[in-house]
């Protein structure tokens, strides 16, 4: 194959867009050639112009890419670690809400069975003969159950801090990471 038909061929591939970067190289070595057939003189006019357009990248792009991606991988970490905690919360939050619930309809069965009876004698009799010790039990059973309600309430407001303490660094980290991702983007 002649140098001229290998050079059309090139040309051709080049145009294309399926040249390599040794092809393109050979390519450039024509178009420098003082003599060119006058028919290649456009090719050789876009050709150098596409070649000397080679942009010059600053010397710290590589570093500020980088940061950013690091930025942008931590804000999506943390956005997974947010999600995770609220479907935590509201899974906690289900459950109560299941187990009142289910308090209810407990209470609801007891109370339709002791007051649904066919017989006139009331289920709800008197255990205690004297007023003092009836009111003396209840007031005992009163102070078991608001001590023990106590301390489930303190253990749950103790999470519930923790969580709410914990949330606040999340939102101050993702905040300081979107302020300096909009300093980058804004230099």
């Amino acid at each position: 194959m002649s140098m001229e038909k290998e050079f059309e061929s090139l040309l051709e591939k080049f145009y294309r867009g399926d040249t390599d970067r040794r092809e393109e190289q050979l390519l450039a070595g024509y178009f420098n050639r003082q003599l060119l057939p006058a028919q290649y003189e456009a090719d050789r006019e876009l050709f150098q112009s596409l070649s000397s357009a080679a942009p010059e990248m600053p010397k710290d792009l590589e570093q500020r890419m980088g940061n950013l991606i690091d930025k942008m991988e931590m804000a999506e970490i943390s956005g997974k670690t947010v999600a995770k905690s609220t479907l935590i919360r509201r899974n906690f939050r289900l459950q109560i809400a299941g187990l009142v619930a289910s308090l209810l309809i407990i209470a609801t069965i007891v109370f339709w069975t002791y007051f649904s009876g066919n017989d006139n004698e009331s289920l709800l009799t008197d255990t205690f003969e004297n007023p003092t010790q009836a009111e003396a039990a209840t007031l005992e059973a009163l102070q078991l159950f608001a001590s023990n309600f106590s301390k489930g309430t303190r253990t749950v407001e103790h999470a519930d801090r923790k969580v709410d303490k914990a949330f606040g660094i999340l939102r101050e980290a993702v905040g300081q990471e979107v302020k300096s991702e909009e300093g980058l983007v804004n230099e």
